[in-house]
């Protein structure tokens, strides 16, 4: 090259950059210019993904092998071809040979602190490697960062404690693979160990460093506390993986109770009560009676046995929650658990248990200071009281306070129950188009959070709005999505759907339509006298359709003697009264005028607790319009 120093003749060379570490004076006497090529743009690297991997790859996939790359070209290319060949899920091997070949240069006492903060995750900081590798890292972590493996981080996690990030999670992984198993597993008992020690938070994470480390109490502790924040951050499926992968450490005693009653809560919000019912007993056995877990266990037991239809067991439950004297820590979780079942007995129970459980509640909560869950609760308690009274007025300012509670405390689940609660309202007192508009943003929120348990009831009450509207088209593709989420998993919502679906059809005219969901519906209903009268009438419509008068007759009847009278304004005994009224008319029979005097002076005393504008309103919905309109008729 000296021969030709003057000749026009150029060398190109390609390298690393540590080359100017190993060959330090390698052109020291030469015209060097050097160009280092940029990391490839993520946009270029997407694109590049998308072309070799085609239009079917998943935008989680891209996102993974483009971030994994960090802009390395070379690593791009082998991270899609290990994807291609169905290898995605680990480090390439050529990937892993060039990343340990760099790291062999660092020597062996830098390799080993990098190893070990390796075992922390993308974060770590000075004194935990310190404590794995029972020495002062520091030199060896200012080498990382002046070759670019590490950087410092302006901020902790951890109060006084200095923090480092891995610059690419290549070299963080192949730096873990360089570690032998055996010595994986003291790394992350150690790490676990001091990030407890330190006050680390991540539930999650310290479950996995346990797992890993071989300690399967302390990850199934904090699996069990991995679940319970899951459960504030409103994830159920989240809180389904932890309290499952917690189990799956054997985990006894009181753990154990933790991560079942988590475990049967995402049930139920699933509308998964069978499961709910059999974890939630299988939690019971361990509780203390009285305790916090004891209400907690024995209230997902009842709302699963409530709305799968088994009201034995339900109000077994019941009896527990209320006739315990609770521990002076357990106070408030007894309140809100016999909160929670008057809600659901005021609207599926027999008669009068709702209203016991209400003057319960209330007892209970006098004697407590509260706090805002527990205040949320009440609130919806009590509009569901006022609604059983007819106070309309009452009903919605505490579903608008509970409302607030909910939003204050991000309880996106009981939100989502609060806007079907609120929305029914409306669509009771005659606002169908309020109840849409509400209802639909419960639906949001539902479907956001997983609440599937009250999702077919959200549908369901959609489908009662449009019916009202007469949009029967909606009405009818409402109540099939409804019958559809609730199918096997939840009796009563799938039940009422099949009952407005009927009625939606004789609405139409489509008499064999209705047959067939009437029938499902009188099936699914058969343990709730309530409802079953609803679809007893819906029955005896169709059976007027079809001009079997007698038949009618009879139905009506049956559903008359079903039905349970209510001082309040929910859906239900007007459109029962009216549908005996018009068997009674068809057969001329003359009782069809006292059956409409008894209908009108029932409905007028309904209304006379209902204030302005609502009265007016609740008056003129389509079944009370037909009965008063029959007044004074011969």
């Amino acid at each position: 090259m000296r021969e030709l120093a003057q000749a026009p003749f150029m060398v190109v060379a390609l390298a690393r950059p540590e080359v100017h570490d190993q060959f330090p004076r390698l052109w020291s006497t030469r015209d060097l210019q050097e160009i280092r090529l940029p990391q490839l743009t993520r946009k270029a690297s997407e694109r590049l993904v998308r072309d070799l991997l085609g239009t079917e790859v998943t935008p989680g996939t891209v996102e993974q092998i483009v971030d994994r790359s960090a802009g390395n070209a070379f690593f791009l290319e082998e991270l899609i071809r290990a994807v291609a060949e169905g290898h995605g899920d680990r480090l390439p091997d050529s990937v892993l040979s060039m990343l340990q070949l760099r790291l062999d240069a660092l020597g062996p006492d830098t390799k080993r602190v990098l190893r070990a903060a390796s075992v922390f995750g993308e974060v770590f900081w000075r004194d935990g490697v310190a404590a794995l590798v029972n020495q002062d890292p520091r030199d060896q972590l200012a080498i990382l960062v002046e070759r670019e493996l590490v950087a410092s981080s302006p901020d902790s996690q951890l109060p006084d404690q200095i923090e480092y990030v891995f610059r690419h999670d290549l070299i963080r992984e192949a730096a873990f693979v360089m570690m032998e198993a055996g010595d994986r597993v003291l790394a992350h008992r150690l790490a676990g160990g001091w990030l407890v020690a330190h006050g680390y938070t991540d539930a999650v994470s310290l479950a996995g460093h346990f797992s890993l480390g071989e300690e399967p109490a302390r990850a199934a502790e904090q699996y069990a506390r991995a679940a319970q924040q899951a459960i504030a951050g409103n994830d159920t499926e989240a809180v389904l993986s932890h309290a499952e992968r917690g189990l799956a450490c054997n985990p006894t005693g009181a753990v154990a109770v933790l991560l079942r009653i988590a475990l049967a809560e995402a049930h139920n919000w699933r509308g998964e009560h069978t499961q709910a019912i059999e974890v939630g007993q299988q939690a019971r056995v361990d509780v203390v009676r009285g305790s916090r877990e004891f209400y907690c266990a024995t209230d997902e037991v009842f709302y699963g046995a409530g709305r799968s239809g088994n009201l034995g067991l339900a109000i077994g439950m019941v009896h527990e929650m209320t006739a315990s004297v609770a521990s002076p820590d357990a106070a408030r979780q007894q309140v809100r658990s016999v909160a929670r079942a008057a809600i659901v007995m005021l609207r599926f129970g027999p008669p009068g248990a709702g209203a016991a459980l209400v003057q319960r509640t209330e007892e209970l909560a006098a004697r407590l200071p509260i706090d805002i869950g527990t205040e949320q609760r009440l609130h919806s308690l009590r509009a569901m009281a006022a609604r059983a009274r007819g106070d309309a007025g009452r009903c919605l300012e505490e579903h608008e306070a509970g409302q607030r509670a909910c939003e204050a405390t991000h309880n996106l689940r009981e939100l989502a129950f609060n806007y079907l609660s609120y929305g029914g309202c409306h669509g009771e007192l005659g606002a169908p188009d309020v109840a849409l508009a509400l209802l639909q943003r419960g639906i949001q929120i539902a479907e956001r959070v997983g609440a599937t348990t009250v999702t077919p009831l959200l549908w369901f009450s959609m489908a009662i709005s449009a019916f009202d509207l007469r949009q029967f088209d909606d009405a009818r593709a409402h109540g099939n999505r409804a019958a559809a989420l609730a199918h096997e998993s939840d009796l009563t919502a799938e039940g009422l759907a099949r009952w407005l679906l009927a009625r939606t059809a004789h609405a139409q005219g489509d008499l064999d339509t209705g047959e067939r969901e009437i029938t499902t519906a009188l099936e699914k209903l058969s343990t709730l006298s309530r409802y079953r009268a609803l679809a007893l009438a819906t029955k005896a419509q169709l059976l007027l359709g079809r001009g079997d008068i007698t038949g009618a007759r009879a139905t009506a009847a049956e559903a008359m003697a079903s039905m349970r009278p209510d001082d309040g304004f929910e859906e239900g005994e007007s459109f029962v009264r009216l549908v005996e009224i018009q068997a009674l008319e068809a057969s001329g029979d003359p009782s069809a005028r006292a059956a409409t005097q008894a209908a009108i002076t029932r409905l007028e005393t309904r209304a006379s607790r209902i204030e302005e504008p609502w009265r007016t309103s609740f008056l003129a919905k389509p079944d009370n319009a037909a009965t008063l309109a029959r007044r004074g008729v011969e």
